[in-house]
């Protein structure tokens, strides 16, 4: 009952908005009717205006070909009356005009011509006014009224033959009447399909509902453009009468068709819907799809309906296929952190047990270089799994900061090849260098901390998933880019992963029982990096044959060869016995530094516990050749110890040692005037080898 009050409901706001429809229909065709009229209107008057102005066109035309004329001139001196008869009176005639008046300059009347009925327009006289205005413009064209009806006077002034541009001055005045007599009218009516009436008063008029008729008023004017008649045009519109019954007919038709769709819809809702509705309460309060079949039978749009039971039937299947997918995502996840605690225990496993063998004291020379050997292992292995999780968590929230600075690409490129040409040697593989010798000195703006990490992860996996043959290390500069290529010919990769191989949580082989030790988060670090730069990184692979990872980034810069100068060989040596402040709050990193020092530069080392303490020291210590600053520290960290120290002290040496291993930390320190940035933990030899690039003098 509830819905069939709605369907009712429905069915009054349809017929409201249908009257409604007709109401706004009529007031339409109402205006759409004036807009016709008014059109109609103004194409009339144009009509009428033209037909006038053309009627004035043809006696002006007359009375122009006349005035420039020798031999008429001679006539209005030596007056000829049978000259004047042949080619003045003639005019009457030929073309319907009925009086001519030819006056001399003294404006007395040489020469006359009247129709015979038209007698009386001899008593015409021309106001002294008109000559003004005739000496001044040479044309005048008015209207008077006569007992013959309006007529129209047109005069203009004499000339000579070769001046029709009448710069002369006039030498008499020739004027043309032509009454607008029933003839002209009846033509005028044949041009315009229009009636043609003249009035001495302005009538008036209001569109005729009965009749449809429309006027147009030409203005009949004197000389001095006073009003002195009417030529009234008048159309009847016929087509209007027909045009409202269409119209009304069209309204009534819309209305009956709008009122009888709607009692039809009425009724097939009737029919079509309140039982399907009942049909379709039933299924959903008893999950009965056994009647489906038989809803869907109802109408198409209810078949529709069935079809959205079925479908909701099958999206619960897959919402329970979907919580099996997510449940595996959980699982694969599961097994990515048990990756990550494998990685981060096992290496930690052999430092520890290193460290407790070290404690022994009956431990050969040989035992000894291979715990050392363990725990160089596994320090890097530790820090390569670190370094990994932070630089995936940075990628993944859009947080990795990028600084171009422009390197010297063999130069940065140096370290890597000396670093994987002894991992090679260790595996005895091949280690193939192909670099184009035309680009030895060139520069180029990148992040040169990022393209090391994406180098570094592509040649670990060539050398990690090589066991024999080769890795190759090449690259390629193009017009507006740099590409790197990294072949093996290790184990490749199946196809079935080459899909998924740069997603996160996602490995070859994830089982327990894998070969090769990895996070898993090389590539996938390696792809949002080069995407990070503008690049591009692909691959190909083939299983038991080998993979060849290339990669791509634009030069953000036009390359520069640097141009070699003449230089002057200087012999250096490095400063005995220096004297390095190391600014170290942790007492460990302290030993290790001091030690390194002391027995490797045989230095002397000052020690400051924080920031404030290495500003004291440089200001009471005389000579200071070095000063390892550590970044965090208390009371005053390391970067606003170092701008300060570097404002007072220019030319002591500062290199930054820390812990921050970002990117982006670099450039900070050096912001603040850090010479030089090394990460903890750092390589011994590494150390030394930053150091003594400020511990570095000529030799006397």
């Amino acid at each position: 009952m509830r819905i069939q009050k709605k369907i009712l409901l429905t069915l009054t706001g349809f017929i409201a908005l249908a009257i409604l429809l007709s109401i706004v229909s009529i007031k339409f065709g109402l205006k759409r009717e004036r807009l016709l009229i008014d059109y109609n209107v103004s194409e009339l008057k144009q009509i009428t205006n033209a037909i006038a102005d053309d009627q004035e066109l043809k006696v002006f035309q007359i009375i122009y070909d006349y005035t420039y004329w020798d031999e008429f001139i001679d006539f209005v001196k030596n007056p000829d009356k049978q000259w004047a008869d042949d080619n003045l009176g003639s005019i009457l005639s030929s073309f319907s005009i009925q009086a001519v008046y030819v006056l001399n300059i003294e404006k007395d009347i040489v020469y006359t011509s009247f129709e015979d009925q038209y007698n009386e327009l001899g008593s015409i006289e021309f106001d002294i006014e008109v000559f003004d205005h005739l000496n001044t413009h040479h044309f005048i064209n008015y209207y008077v009224s006569t007992p013959f009806g309006f007529a129209m006077i047109q005069g203009a002034t004499l000339h000579p033959t070769k001046d029709p541009g009448r710069l002369t001055e006039p030498q008499a005045y020739f004027f043309i009447i032509k009454i607008l007599d029933s003839a002209l009218l009846k033509s005028m009516e044949k041009i315009s399909g229009c009636r043609v009436s003249v009035y001495n008063t302005k009538p008036t008029f209001t569109i005729q509902t009965i009749t449809d008729l429309i006027n147009s008023i030409h203005v009949l004017e004197s000389w001095n453009k006073e009003e002195v008649g009417f030529l009234v045009f008048t159309k009847e519109l016929d087509f209007l009468q027909l045009y409202r019954k269409m119209s009304l007919q069209m309204q009534g038709l819309f209305l009956f068709s709008i009122i009888a769709i709607l009692v039809t819809f009425v009724l097939l809702l009737s029919r079509l819907v309140n039982k399907p509705l009942r049909l379709i309460s039933e299924i959903v309060k008893n999950e009965d799809l056994t009647k489906v079949s038989k809803l869907k039978k109802s109408s198409a749009e209810f078949e529709y309906v069935g079809n959205m039971i079925e479908q909701f039937v099958e999206q619960k299947k897959d919402l329970e296929h979907a919580m099996h997918l997510a449940q595996a995502s959980d699982k694969i996840k599961t097994e990515f952190l048990n990756n990550i605690s494998h990685e981060v225990r096992t290496p930690l496993n052999g430092i520890i047990g290193a460290a407790s063998l070290l404690s022994f004291d009956d431990i050969s020379e040989e035992s000894h270089r291979e715990i050392i050997s363990v725990l160089n292992l596994s320090t890097k292995r530790l820090l390569r799994t670190i370094t990994q999780y932070m630089d995936i968590s940075l990628l993944s929230s859009d947080n990795m900061p990028v600084y171009e600075t422009p390197i010297e690409i063999f130069d940065f490129l140096r370290p890597l090849i000396s670093e994987y040409q002894e991992e090679c040697q260790q595996k005895n593989l091949e280690w193939v260098i192909d670099f184009p010798v035309e680009y030895h000195e060139i520069l180029f703006t990148v992040d040169k901390s990022l393209l090391d990490k994406v180098l570094s992860h592509l040649l670990d996996n060539a050398v990690m998933f090589t066991e024999k043959g080769s890795v190759t290390f090449r690259f390629k500069i193009r017009e507006e880019e740099i590409a790197f290529f990294i072949e093996d010919t290790g184990v490749g990769i199946d196809q079935e992963v080459k899909p998924r191989i740069f997603k996160v949580f996602s490995q070859e082989d994830a089982s327990s029982l894998r070969r090769h030790e990895g996070s898993g988060l090389g590539l996938a670090i390696c792809f949002k990096i080069i995407q990070l730069m503008g690049g591009r990184i692909s691959f190909e692979s083939e299983k038991g044959v080998g993979s060849n990872f290339y990669f791509t980034i634009p030069l953000l810069e036009k390359t520069i060869v640097l141009e070699k100068e003449d230089q002057k060989i200087v012999i250096l040596k490095t400063i005995d016995n220096p004297i390095v402040l190391i600014a170290e709050d942790e007492d460990s990193n302290f030993f290790v530094l001091k030690a390194i020092l002391e027995k490797r530069m045989n230095a002397k080392v000052i020690r400051a516990f924080n920031g404030l303490e290495a500003v004291d020291v440089c200001r009471v210590t005389a000579r200071l050749n070095l000063i390892l600053m550590d970044l965090k520290m208390p009371v005053m960290d390391g970067f606003e110890a170092t701008s300060i120290i570097k404002k007072e002290f220019k030319n002591i040496p500062i290199v930054a040692i820390t812990a921050y291993g970002m990117t982006g930390d670099e450039q900070h320190a050096q912001d603040v005037g850090c010479d030089d940035y090394i990460t903890k933990p750092f390589k011994t030899n590494a150390l030394i080898e930053s150091l003594n690039k400020f511990l570095i003098v000529p030799k006397s």
